[in-house]
């Protein structure tokens, strides 16, 4: 059964394990969420103790927050949390967010949510909650009982964050954080410290960064598998997470049953990281910031893209084939996909909408440059 923890300040019991509604299985070419998969996967973690469910109003273009709500409502609400998330990208005048927030209750079929989190905050989307007046929207609806506690999700810039910390009575913070992340650059444990100070209690995204620290270069894997073989890569990236004070849950997108199964097992027993293995993680972190992959994480934000270019797609091949260095496999999975990295217009649509604040045109280019030989 899911260990948990009583997080004082937000007056509730919180699963180590958080069930991640942004990348589900799907199926057909119009990727379809599989709604059946999907059942066995939460009829799991409800089972076991994962209580807490999150999705959003953009993930899977809108098909998370509806599968999620009628798979939802066969349990008794006061039995599980849900949350979700007010998409400040798509508000563009006044009314928007009240619409949105009508149309997310009625997808997630709830008069209320356990969590709800102004989505992806970076320096435009504050500038665009304080032309709109969403805070006082949100402490609004927190007054009237939709929302029972009130916080956001964050990928943008350190005094973008510090500045965000100062427009609301926030009650807990959605951030980026993973052992990768730590050692690539100043900004996650910069983030996480401003957390911490704050007082605010963090459910951490992104545990094994997309599947990056799952699916990893076989002598990346070998260097966790010394200090302990019974152990997946996976298992290792989540209980790093539950060693960081001031998390209070690990929030993971998953996109299978058996990754279900696996992590819920993995936080179910997790005990203490071994020095032994808190110091193979660190060696491979370091690793694997050896190889200059493209940070992307698939979370589809920057989709659709005008020229019908898969972004996500492309950006995973190209991966595959720095880390990998499976050369035949990467020629066939590249000529597979249909729109080449090469059509871009450089329109700047993805840039804005990506998380992780890359460079998209940019990085196609470099894309169509060293994968141009695979053809």
């Amino acid at each position: 059964m899911m260990q948990k923890r009583y997080v004082e300040s937000l007056k509730c019991e919180l699963p180590f394990l958080g069930f991640g509604a942004m990348r589900l299985p799907t199926t057909g070419a119009d990727e379809t969420v599989d709604k059946e998969h999907v059942k066995r996967m939460v009829e799991h973690a409800y089972k076991n103790g994962v209580t807490y469910f999150d999705t959003a109003y953009m993930y899977h273009r809108g098909q998370s927050e509806v599968v999620m709500g009628e798979l939802l409502a066969e349990y008794p609400r006061d039995s599980f949390m849900l949350a979700t998330k007010l998409p400040v990208v798509f508000l563009k005048e006044k009314g928007d967010q009240e619409r949105i927030f009508a149309e997310q209750l009625e997808r997630c079929k709830v008069d209320y949510f356990d969590f709800y989190l102004a989505h992806a905050i970076d320096s435009e989307k504050v500038e665009t909650m304080k032309k709109l007046n969403t805070v006082e929207f949100l402490l609004k609806l927190k007054e009237e009982g939709k929302i029972k506690r009130l916080g956001f999700s964050f990928h943008g810039s350190i005094e973008c964050f510090k500045e965000t910390l100062t427009m609301a009575p926030w009650e807990f913070v959605q951030l980026q954080l993973n052992y990768y992340d730590f050692v690539a650059s100043a900004e996650a444990p910069t983030l996480y410290k401003l957390a911490r100070e704050a007082g605010l209690p963090i459910i951490l995204m992104e545990p094994v960064r997309g599947g990056m620290l799952a699916n990893m270069p076989d002598e990346a894997a070998s260097i966790l598998k010394k200090s302990n073989p019974n152990k997946s890569p996976a298992a290792f990236a989540l209980e790093w997470t539950m060693e960081l004070e001031g998390v209070a849950m690990s929030l993971s997108g998953m996109s299978s049953l058996e990754q279900v199964v696996e992590n819920v097992e993995t936080l179910s027993n997790f005990a203490k990281v071994p020095e032994n293995e808190k110091q193979a993680v660190q060696e491979c972190a370091a690793f694997l910031t050896e190889y200059k992959t493209i940070g992307c994480t698939n979370c589809q934000y920057c989709m659709p893209c005008p020229m019908n270019i898969d972004i996500p797609a492309i950006f995973k091949v190209y991966n595959d084939y720095k880390l990998l260095k499976n050369v035949f496999r990467s020629t066939l999975n590249y000529k597979a996909i249909e729109v080449k990295a090469d059509v871009c217009i450089h329109c700047g649509q993805c840039v804005s909408a990506c998380p992780q604040q890359l460079d998209v045109p940019k990085l196609l280019e470099q894309v169509t440059e060293e994968l141009s030989v695979l053809l």
